[in-house]
């Protein structure tokens, strides 16, 4: 079993990444999904668990746009989703994450969380943590072989 902290769209806001810090700590892997990529690097001590990908707002940080990364028996698409037009549905991204064979797909770039199963393909955006986001979430992904289990979480913001 392994467990993933993801995040999207931070947007400078160190002090609410600092509120999920505990978490971080405990979680088996971190994923940030672009969009304030460089609000991770005062977290030094989980880089060695931390994936980022850019976003639109910060292109040539991380030096990637997307990812696959596989865990336990599952293949997850990382992208910050703007490249899709995430914005005018997800209807491309579900195109792209079936022809490249991924069973889950993680996106931002909208600032609306969702979790969505579609064509067998577990679809998350975990939110925002933008100071102009007025319900900032994160997500919490629980993996167990071929089981996972989402849980956006907006309390810890609080």
């Amino acid at each position: 079993m392994k467990t993933i902290l993801i995040f999207s769209d931070t947007h400078g806001n160190r002090t609410a990444l600092r509120k999920a810090y505990p978490i971080m700590k405990e979680t088996d892997y971190i994923f940030h999904l672009g969009d304030g990529a460089r609000d991770m690097i005062e977290f030094g001590d989980i880089f060695d668990k931390l994936y980022a990908v850019d976003g639109n707002c910060d292109l040539g940080v991380t030096g990637s746009r997307e990812m696959v990364v596989e865990i336990e028996d599952r293949k997850i698409l990382l992208t910050h989703g703007d490249i899709y037009g995430v914005k005018r549905g997800t209807d491309f991204l579900l195109s792209y994450a079936k022809k490249i064979g991924v069973d889950i797909v993680l996106y931002g770039h909208t600032h609306s969380k969702s979790i969505v199963e579609k064509d067998n393909i577990l679809m998350i955006n975990p939110g925002s943590l933008s100071y102009s986001t007025a319900e900032k979430s994160c997500c919490y992904l629980v993996i167990n072989g071929k089981n996972a289990v989402a849980t956006l979480n907006e309390k810890i913001f609080l």
